[in-house]
Protein backbone atom coordinates (compact mmCIF):
# COMPACT_ATOMS: atom_id res chain seq x y z
CA UNK A 1 0.00 0.00 0.00
CA UNK A 2 3.37 2.37 -0.18
CA UNK A 3 1.77 4.26 2.78
CA UNK A 4 5.26 6.31 2.77
CA UNK A 5 3.98 8.21 -0.55
CA UNK A 6 0.39 8.92 0.96
CA UNK A 7 -0.11 12.76 0.88
CA UNK A 8 -2.52 12.87 3.94
CA UNK A 9 -3.18 9.58 5.20
CA UNK A 10 -1.93 7.96 8.40
CA UNK A 11 -2.14 4.92 9.94
CA UNK A 12 -1.81 4.26 13.12
CA UNK A 13 -1.97 8.11 14.09
CA UNK A 14 -3.47 11.06 14.37
CA UNK A 15 -1.55 14.16 12.39
CA UNK A 16 0.33 16.42 14.85
CA UNK A 17 -1.93 19.01 13.11
CA UNK A 18 -4.85 17.86 14.92
CA UNK A 19 -3.69 19.36 17.76
CA UNK A 20 -6.33 19.43 20.67
CA UNK A 21 -9.01 19.22 17.89
CA UNK A 22 -9.53 15.79 18.40
CA UNK A 23 -9.05 14.21 21.90
CA UNK A 24 -8.80 10.46 22.62
CA UNK A 25 -10.59 8.59 25.57
CA UNK A 26 -8.81 6.44 27.33
CA UNK A 27 -8.00 3.31 25.46
CA UNK A 28 -9.14 4.74 22.31
CA UNK A 29 -6.47 4.00 19.18
CA UNK A 30 -6.54 5.55 15.90
CA UNK A 31 -6.53 3.43 13.26
CA UNK A 32 -6.28 5.89 10.02
CA UNK A 33 -6.93 9.29 9.61
CA UNK A 34 -6.56 12.57 6.96
CA UNK A 35 -5.46 15.76 7.67
CA UNK A 36 -6.48 18.12 4.83
CA UNK A 37 -6.92 21.55 7.13
CA UNK A 38 -8.91 22.93 9.39
CA UNK A 39 -12.07 22.59 8.47
CA UNK A 40 -11.19 19.21 6.46
CA UNK A 41 -10.09 16.21 8.65
CA UNK A 42 -11.07 13.12 9.95
CA UNK A 43 -10.09 9.98 12.06
CA UNK A 44 -10.90 7.05 12.77
CA UNK A 45 -10.47 4.93 15.62
CA UNK A 46 -11.21 1.71 18.03
CA UNK A 47 -14.48 3.44 18.29
CA UNK A 48 -15.95 6.48 16.45
CA UNK A 49 -15.33 7.84 13.14
CA UNK A 50 -14.45 11.91 14.39
CA UNK A 51 -14.34 15.21 11.47
CA UNK A 52 -14.39 18.51 10.35
CA UNK A 53 -16.30 19.03 6.73
CA UNK A 54 -18.38 21.87 5.58
CA UNK A 55 -20.45 21.76 7.76
CA UNK A 56 -18.73 21.64 10.81
CA UNK A 57 -17.78 19.02 13.46
CA UNK A 58 -18.93 15.59 13.42
CA UNK A 59 -18.67 12.35 14.98
CA UNK A 60 -20.65 8.55 14.74
CA UNK A 61 -20.27 5.18 15.85
CA UNK A 62 -19.21 2.93 13.16
CA UNK A 63 -21.59 0.39 13.71
CA UNK A 64 -24.25 3.18 12.92
CA UNK A 65 -23.48 3.38 9.44
CA UNK A 66 -26.25 1.93 7.07
CA UNK A 67 -24.10 2.33 3.71
CA UNK A 68 -20.81 3.72 2.71
CA UNK A 69 -20.69 5.50 -0.96
CA UNK A 70 -16.57 5.26 -2.00
CA UNK A 71 -17.13 7.68 -5.38
CA UNK A 72 -14.14 7.36 -7.50
CA UNK A 73 -11.55 6.17 -4.05
CA UNK A 74 -9.12 4.81 -7.53
CA UNK A 75 -8.69 8.71 -8.52
CA UNK A 76 -9.42 8.28 -12.18
CA UNK A 77 -9.08 11.35 -14.19
CA UNK A 78 -6.53 12.14 -11.60
CA UNK A 79 -8.36 13.22 -8.88
CA UNK A 80 -6.26 13.20 -5.39
CA UNK A 81 -9.16 13.59 -3.45
CA UNK A 82 -12.64 11.92 -3.13
CA UNK A 83 -15.85 12.57 -0.77
CA UNK A 84 -17.01 9.53 1.39
CA UNK A 85 -21.14 9.92 2.15
CA UNK A 86 -21.72 7.70 5.25
CA UNK A 87 -25.71 7.47 5.58
CA UNK A 88 -26.26 6.52 9.28
CA UNK A 89 -28.91 4.27 10.81
CA UNK A 90 -30.94 7.65 11.52
CA UNK A 91 -30.84 8.79 7.79
CA UNK A 92 -28.31 11.15 8.49
CA UNK A 93 -25.51 11.47 5.50
CA UNK A 94 -22.24 12.63 7.02
CA UNK A 95 -19.59 13.41 4.21
CA UNK A 96 -15.67 13.45 4.47
CA UNK A 97 -13.07 14.45 2.26
CA UNK A 98 -10.78 11.44 1.59
CA UNK A 99 -7.05 10.33 -0.38
CA UNK A 100 -8.18 8.33 -3.35
CA UNK A 101 -5.29 6.27 -4.95
CA UNK A 102 -3.32 3.82 -2.27
CA UNK A 103 -4.32 5.52 0.17
CA UNK A 104 -8.14 4.99 0.19
CA UNK A 105 -7.50 1.57 1.11
CA UNK A 106 -6.89 2.49 4.87
CA UNK A 107 -10.30 3.74 5.22
CA UNK A 108 -12.03 1.32 3.40
CA UNK A 109 -10.82 -1.48 5.13
CA UNK A 110 -11.51 0.41 8.06
CA UNK A 111 -15.23 0.20 7.25
CA UNK A 112 -15.28 -3.39 5.85
CA UNK A 113 -14.12 -4.56 9.31
CA UNK A 114 -17.14 -2.87 10.69
CA UNK A 115 -19.31 -3.80 7.98
CA UNK A 116 -18.20 -7.21 7.39
CA UNK A 117 -16.47 -8.32 10.11
CA UNK A 118 -17.58 -7.39 13.01
CA UNK A 119 -21.58 -8.27 13.20
CA UNK A 120 -20.06 -11.85 12.90
CA UNK A 121 -17.00 -11.72 15.43
CA UNK A 122 -18.76 -13.96 18.12
CA UNK A 123 -19.59 -16.57 15.56
CA UNK A 124 -15.74 -16.37 14.96
CA UNK A 125 -14.50 -16.63 18.48
CA UNK A 126 -13.44 -19.89 18.81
Amino acid sequence: MDPDTWKWTLIDSLSPALGSALVLSPGEIPIVSCYLGTDSWYAMTTSRVAGHNDLGPYEFDPRAVASWQWGDFKGSGFAELEVLRATLQDERCIELTYETGKASMAPIYYERFWAKKYPVLDKLAV
